[in-house]
């Protein structure tokens, strides 16, 4: 959201090229190697911006730093008033609710322009990782999600979540669930099934 708010003064953004030169040691194991950033090779900020929302990518969320975007990831906070987490902590938190606020704000066009929104959830609903929510759906409806993944202070215990905007052809609505676990299997199953639930009760009404 920050940069695409910098790309609506400064279109050039997306397009300036970068280099990728760091180890591909961050990146998620739930997203297909054909999705992943390759070390080496250039980007434009766009194609990292997709990898990095689409695919998880931490690698390609590592070159975007290079531009210095901690005072963008701030300011995104503040003007929603809300308190930024340190982008790289080792166990940065945030409110289920606040995190969901993101999803909200795109999809009614409040921070960004029309087209940018659009474009931040175009990105979103080409998410490669189809095991999360858009798993409890219909097939064909659109979900526009973000997942994240993460072992819990280093230990076993593992987390995994997906947030984002069921697109129910009547009443879309956004759908947080937060897992942690010792056992991947059981955290996708819980987040189908909570996402099965919330689309039959949605479309019950």
């Amino acid at each position: 959201m920050g940069l695409l708010k910098q790309a609506e003064s400064d279109p050039s953004l997306l397009s300036r090229r970068l280099l990728v030169d760091l180890p591909p040691d961050r990146t998620p194991l739930l997203i297909p190697a054909d999705a992943r950033v390759e070390a080496g090779k250039v980007y434009t900020v766009e194609e990292l911006l997709e990898l990095v929302v689409a695919h998880s990518d931490n690698v390609a969320l590592d070159a975007l730093y290079t531009l210095q975007l901690r005072p963008v990831y701030d300011r995104v906070f503040a003007d929603l008033g809300l308190s930024a987490p340190p982008p790289a902590a080792p166990e940065a938190r945030m409110r289920v609710k606040d995190y969901a606020t993101f999803f909200r704000i795109l999809y009614n066009a409040s921070y960004l322009t029309r087209e940018m929104s659009e474009k931040a959830l175009g990105i979103l609903a080409r998410s490669s990782f189809r095991q999360g929510l858009p798993s409890g759906v219909p097939a064909g409806v659109p979900v526009a999600h973000k997942f994240g993944e993460r072992t819990s202070d280093g230990g076993p215990e593992l987390q995994l979540h997906d947030c984002g905007i069921v697109y129910h052809p009547k009443t879309p609505y956004v759908l947080c669930v937060m897992t942690r676990g010792p056992k991947l299997v059981g955290l996708l199953s819980t987040i189908r099934r909570a996402s099965a639930l919330a689309y039959a009760e949605v479309d019950a009404r």
